[in-house]
């Protein structure tokens, strides 16, 4: 990078490209916009008419300043943008914003242009935000460099990514109507140099911001961004919504792992692993937003829920079953100190409904009493219709007292609101918001933090048997099975005793190497599935039941090689693979597997390179994990050496670039015994 990106946020001078003194152009807009908002620096408006604008002297070029600007905002038509951005370079100007539309997303003349922007920022070193955005917004500094003229002034912590512009007038209105205070908001657009990457690694050095917010469509550069996201998840939460989530074009990936591992499925699980909070809609986003930059998180998933209103804390504790949210009841001695404040049809276990009759003298004391059990993390406090200064008092008390963290669900009581407004805690209008938003507390809390991100993981030598048949058949994409498992081989991963035939001696031959029982199979690449075209037969027990086997598939499959292959004894049916994602690259998928793959989609994804801890995790979040450690009288799986085969297809996928997708199925497994039964590896030509 020339330059840090601290002078596009925090520039010294900033030069309006377009700005006019037309009301209705845009460029009167944002050269209004950044007087108005108070930007301290050097202004300088950009018109070849010259004169003055809005009070300010204007250039008629950037020729024409007498230093470089460190901000270059860019409000004309799209055909003139290339020629501006040269100009820039030339003048050694730091950063320019394109607020213009009409380049990449319309193809084309303006693609073409943006090419041109792109080659001029990498020889000129001038970073550049968009083209296709809203712009750039520092609360804290006082720069609005965008199209929005109605900000938030309230000054905070929360800073927003948005690669939509229009999503960022959502943001600003939500912000608005929820008083937050915001530090800054920049808009990505096309991304023809700063990136969601740039800005993660700009902010995670900066004081004044708290928590992110990320609105993605897409993302460049997918390790940068997981490592800059890992970096400020460290201490500070990202809340990360994904706009885009259908996966209708990857269902034609040929493998069952290419159709499962659809590209929001592997978003949510690359984000994750960074340590961002996932949500999926706006109001969600917003929310957990407004939580995490108001309230500490807690220090585990245990959670009090106090009320005067019984149906909806039954509400908020149903959620927080479902949602992972332990809500354990308060022991025996506590609910009986509980009943000693409270009327006595009270309910005092957890869910603690005070009632509406109870004193509001005893609320400290029943809340203090509740909230300062070591044994429970934080609360949620649920309100309708009593109006209590009381009530308000005693939770903003406890919860500063033990530092836990409070969300709150509470109607039709103004001066209780108020209060719990100028405390600082989190106000939602239905139960279920107040929990989601109490989830992302704990969620942030329980955040993973993988070694992976932190160092720069070796990668293993490339396999010599993909080496050579890439070598025999250069226009070939699938590799036949039993190549893909002498190849897999070559990392450890167990495959089963197997060998390729033609002719009926050979085939005797195999079976007496190998001994029976036997399976006999085609062995076709352009036969994947074998059950669903008759190519395989099981459980041949001698030579005679071979021959049958082999006429058969010999005169059903005239031009194909055949596989013997040793019978294994019946066990659980995993699938392992993985695939190569354009954004994060190789990722390993485990799960249930066999012919059930499709029914159940029991699958758990994580993004390459896999060590031994995430692996772990992956496991743990199987539906299927029971089974992997024995149910009902049946065999579990040893984990470690479950782990060490799902780490060795993370080395395969990382030391082999040409491979794309990789499915084992099934991989038969059953206490130390894991073996490779079938197997497809697909890669690029």
């Amino acid at each position: 990078m020339p330059h840090t990106l601290q002078s596009l946020y925090k520039p010294q001078s900033i030069a309006v490209v377009g700005a006019s003194a037309n009301p209705d152009k845009l460029g009167y807009v944002l050269l209004k916009n950044v007087i108005d908002y108070g930007f301290k620096g050097e202004i300088y408006p950009i018109n070849p008419a010259g004169g003055k604008i809005l009070r300010h002297a204007s250039f008629k070029s950037l020729s024409d300043l007498s230093k470089p600007a460190d901000l270059v905002l860019i409000s004309i038509p799209a055909p003139a943008v290339p020629g501006v951005i040269e100009e820039a370079g030339r003048c050694q100007c730091k950063n320019a914003v394109i607020l213009s539309s009409g380049f990449g997303e319309m193809g084309g003349e303006g693609a073409a242009a943006q090419k041109i922007i792109s080659t001029v920022s990498e020889t000129t070193g001038l970073r550049v935000l968009g083209p296709n955005c809203m712009g750039v917004y520092n609360n804290t500094d006082d720069l609005n460099g965008t199209y929005f003229w109605e900000l938030p002034r309230v000054k905070g912590s929360v800073s927003f990514i948005s690669q939509s512009g229009a999503f960022g007038g959502v943001m600003f209105n939500e912000i608005r109507a929820r008083e937050m205070g915001v530090s800054k908001f920049f808009s990505i657009g096309n991304q023809v140099d700063i990136s969601h990457a740039d800005l993660l690694e700009a902010l995670v050095d900066d004081e004044d911001t708290g928590v992110v917010g990320l609105f993605i469509e897409a993302v460049k550069d997918g390790d940068r961004f997981l490592r800059a996201l890992a970096q400020i998840t460290k201490d500070r939460p990202v809340v990360a919504f994904k706009g885009g989530r259908s996966d209708a074009g990857m269902r034609a990936a040929s493998s069952h792992t290419g159709s499962l591992a659809g590209s929001y499925d592997v978003y949510k699980t690359a984000l994750q692993e960074a340590g961002a909070i996932i949500v999926e809609e706006s109001e969600e986003f917003f929310d957990a937003l407004m939580a995490l930059s108001s309230q500490r998180p807690p220090k585990n998933n245990r959670v009090a829920i106090m009320t005067i209103s019984g149906g909806p804390s039954v509400v908020a504790g149903d959620l927080c079953e479902e949602t992972g949210i332990d809500v354990p009841a308060l022991p025996k001695t506590v609910q009986k100190q509980v009943l000693n404040l409270t009327p006595p049809f009270a309910a005092p276990s957890n869910p603690v409904d005070m009632t509406p009759q109870m004193n509001p003298a005893n609320y400290e004391a029943c809340v203090d009493l509740v909230v300062g059990r070591s044994n429970l993390d934080g609360v949620i406090a649920i309100n309708v219709g009593l109006d209590r200064p009381e009530f308000a008092n005693a939770f903003i008390k406890a919860t500063q007292k033990y530092n836990k963290p409070i969300t709150s669900f509470t109607i039709d009581t103004p001066e209780l609101t108020r209060l719990f407004k100028e405390a600082g805690v989190p106000i939602y209008p239905t139960p279920e918001r107040a929990v989601k938003a109490y989830r992302a507390l704990t969620t942030f809390a329980a955040r993973p933090s993988y070694r992976k991100y932190d160092k720069k993981i070796r990668t293993k030598s490339p396999s010599e048997t993909l080496r050579a048949y890439r070598h025999d058949n250069p226009k070939c994409d699938l590799v036949p099975e039993a190549y893909a498992k002498k190849a897999l081989s070559e990392y450890g991963i167990p495959t089963v005793d197997e060998q390729i035939v033609k002719i009926y001696s050979s085939t005797v031959r195999a079976a007496q190497d190998i001994g029976y029982p036997l399976a006999l199979k085609v062995h076709s690449v352009d036969i994947i599935h074998k059950t669903e075209t008759d190519g395989i037969i099981l459980d041949i027990a001698d030579e005679e039941g071979l021959l049958r086997a082999w006429k058969e598939l010999n005169h059903r499959f005239p031009s194909d090689d055949l596989l013997v292959q040793r019978m294994m004894p019946p066990s659980l049916e995993l699938i392992l693979g993985a695939k190569r994602d354009p954004a994060f690259g190789p990722v390993v998928t485990v799960g249930l597997g066999g012919v059930f793959v499709e029914i159940f989609q029991d699958i758990s994804l994580g993004i390459c390179p896999v060590m031994a801890d995430q692996a772990r995790h992956m496991l743990a979040s199987l539906q299927a994990k029971p089974l992997l450690e024995g149910y009902r009288g049946q065999p579990g799986i040893n984990e470690n050496i479950l782990i060490k085969v799902i780490t060795s297809i993370s080395d395969f996928m990382l030391a082999n670039p040409e491979v794309v997708e990789l499915d084992i199925n099934p991989m038969l497994a059953s206490g130390d015994q894991l073996t490779a039964v079938d197997a497809l590896i697909k890669m690029s030509i």
